[in-house]
């Protein structure tokens, strides 16, 4: 099937990864064009549920195309977050490990340029399985990066971890290899890994991450989330469809926000002792 500009504003994936892009721009995610997403559908994902979190004002109809499982909607380098529309996106096809469209840049006239990120989202789909993934330059995961413990290092390509533990968003979250849902009573890590001077330089550290991830190997006592923290950068965010992607960025961002800030207030109260506490 020919992918073509007016397939993809009807097709409800590459509408809902802009439609996020718009939501993530507006909480200072994806500033001056930083930052990416990408999107592959799902066989059971259901349009219906995609149409309610669109833009209720258009009324463009929305349709999935033939064989669109083995696409992969991404967004492009250079061209504002907040703008996008879904004829502006690329479509690689993990069947071919090919790009099916290449868009082009409404701001120059010129043939719009993959993300710098693309070669780690392709990763994430293709060697992985996730079905979304979400890069966010927030303020808050950069910071979390200098709030690690490096004595937790997942191997010599990661430089710590973060960790958060006793907080009510943790069961928003889900370890990647058993997909179980974590307790407000557990401790969850996410790796982080050396800045590099160039995106794709960071591929060989946030796939062996990422292998530790899948395995839950050198987990331990912590719960590996599906995430991988960019030192003095920020977060890459993955799942395995387009909902679970969305809850977890949103609580996993909420965390990352919040641990800065108690890091600011001090100390805080131990959790209670849950023999001894009267209701």
């Amino acid at each position: 099937m020919k992918v073509t500009a007016d397939l993809l504003s009807r097709h409800p994936h590459a509408r809902l990864l802009c439609d996020l892009a718009r939501q993530y721009f507006a909480r200072g995610w994806l500033d001056g064009t930083g930052g990416g997403l990408s999107l592959q559908p799902a066989g059971d994902d259901v349009t219906a549920a995609i149409e309610r979190v669109l833009d209720s004002s258009s009324e463009i109809s929305v349709s999935r195309a033939d064989g669109d499982e083995s696409w992969v909607f991404l967004t492009p380098s250079g061209m504002f977050k907040e703008h996008l529309a879904p004829a502006d996106l690329f479509v690689w096809d993990t069947a071919t490990s090919d790009y099916i469209y290449r868009p082009t840049n409404v701001r120059t006239g010129l043939a719009a340029k993959p993300s710098a990120s693309s070669d780690l989202f392709i990763h994430l789909h293709a060697k992985l399985g996730a079905r979304a993934v979400i890069h966010t330059h927030s303020q808050h995961s950069n910071l979390a990066t200098c709030n690690l413990d490096s004595g937790s290092r997942l191997d010599e390509r990661t430089v710590g971890r973060w960790r958060c533990s006793d907080q009510e968003y943790l069961k928003g979250l889900a370890n990647w290899h058993d997909g179980k849902m974590l307790a407000n009573t557990d401790t969850a890590a996410v790796a982080v890994i050396a800045n590099r001077p160039t995106e794709d330089q960071l591929l060989p550290d946030l796939a062996a991450a990422c292998e530790k991830i899948a395995s839950g190997e050198g987990a331990s006592e912590d719960k590996l989330l599906a995430c991988v923290l960019v030192h003095h950068h920020g977060a890459y965010h993955f799942a395995r469809d387009w909902a679970k992607a969305k809850t977890q960025v949103e609580c996993l961002e909420y965390l990352f926000e919040l641990s800065y800030k108690q890091a600011i207030l001090g100390p805080r109260q131990p959790w209670p002792d849950r023999s001894t506490a009267t209701h």
